[in-house]
């Protein structure tokens, strides 16, 4: 029975991870028919697919102390009910307040996933074992952004309500669960909380981790202004239907899914991490500027695809980093502030670029989008002292 448990565990945990390339990424590409059907004000309606962000950023360092004292599990079960039925309570949603509210309750959700997953991922593996699972949560979330978006899509094409019932797919998670830790006791703490707080700000006050978080937060800006503005700017420019959205979206994935797995590594060790990472901001910053003018659906379909790939090359690099920056019994809880700060990135983006599109149009949010890209291209390749 133990080892029938040990056996589930891994997939436990990358089940409900995917949670979080779902959060957003199933109902991006039904946006514009929920702008439209909810007569929600364009320069706020990205908020529809990034608020849970915000409640993420905020919430994943409570849910983290929380589970170092209760315990993950405590945490993950009730988060995974939460996320799914707040997710598929949008559907009933009959007015932009209505759905903002269920949007925040999928962040908390979110939050309380992503805390206890990683925190179960830090107590159950230990040095090349947990570097593996990592990439295994990593190859997951990128199958999952690929699905999603598609699927979303699919589903909008019959009614974007149907589309956040597809959050309910989640409710199994929690039986999985259960069966996986079923009688799992997190080890205790093996050091004070006084001496953990004094070394954690020790840490984060450090210039290289600094730019690291501030390196996450841009990235997942940066993506976020395409998963929102590229499928607004389509059914403007081009009238396509909801699974061409998705289709494009999935293109974004499908690219990063295969520079991560064939380049990223090989590219790491020949020329660096920080140059690594200015080629991938490079190649999404050119993405971004040749949007406006393709005159034609398959070169927008090859830009995702270039995006994706500079994507691929930045975001495992600054975990990367920032895996390498912490000393060993932080090293979960940093990854957890990183994910937190990329969250925190992903909500401001709208907030950011819901007033550059009221101003210029969309041309003007992806040259906005793509100047942040080049500054985190700069960023990353910039000397910096240890701090």
């Amino acid at each position: 029975m133990k080892d029938d448990r040990r056996r589930l565990q891994l997939p436990a945990i990358l089940v409900a991870g995917a949670a979080i390339s779902m959060a957003g990424g199933l109902i991006s590409p039904v946006l514009p028919e929920v702008k439209e059907q909810l007569a929600i004000p364009p320069e706020v309606a990205g908020t529809v697919v990034s608020a849970h962000a915000l409640t993420i950023a905020l919430f994943v360092p409570l849910f983290g102390i929380l589970a170092d004292r209760l315990g993950p599990v405590r945490i993950l079960l009730p988060a995974i009910a939460l996320f799914s039925l707040s997710g598929a309570a949008g559907s009933l949603a009959g007015n932009f307040e209505f759905l903002l509210a269920t949007r925040v309750l999928v962040g908390i959700g979110c939050a309380g996933i992503s805390a206890a997953t990683l925190g179960l991922v830090g107590k159950l593996y230990e040095g090349p074992a947990r570097t593996q699972v990592i990439g295994y949560a990593t190859a997951t979330l990128t199958s999952t952004g690929i699905v999603f978006p598609l699927l979303g899509g699919l589903t909008g094409l019959v009614s974007w309500r149907l589309t956040f019932g597809l959050y309910l797919l989640l409710l199994p998670a929690i039986a999985l669960a259960a069966a996986a830790f079923l009688g799992y006791k997190p080890s205790a703490s093996t050091h004070p909380e006084e001496e953990f707080d004094l070394g954690l700000t020790k840490v984060l006050g450090r210039l290289p981790v600094i730019r690291a978080l501030l390196g996450l937060s841009l990235t997942s800006a940066i993506m976020t202004s395409v998963v929102i503005y590229t499928p607004l700017y389509l059914q403007d420019t081009f009238d396509v239907d909801t699974f061409f959205n998705g289709l494009v979206l999935m293109l974004r994935a499908l690219g990063a899914a295969i520079v991560s797995a064939l380049a990223t590594k090989t590219l790491a060790i020949r020329i660096g991490k920080p140059f690594s990472m200015a080629l991938g901001y490079s190649l999404m910053a050119i993405a971004l500027t040749s949007l406006p003018w393709l005159p034609q659906v398959p070169l927008i379909m090859l830009a995702a695809v270039v995006f994706g790939g500079g994507f691929g090359l930045t975001l495992p690099n600054l975990y990367g980093i920032l895996a390498d920056l912490s000393p060993k019994k932080f090293r979960s809880t940093m990854l957890g502030i990183g994910s937190g700060t990329g969250f925190l990135g992903q909500f401001l983006s709208p907030v950011v670029l819901g007033p550059v599109l009221d101003w210029g149009g969309h041309e003007s949010v992806f040259y906005t989008a793509a100047g942040a890209a080049v500054f985190a291209a700069l960023l990353a390749i910039v000397p910096l002292g240890d701090g």
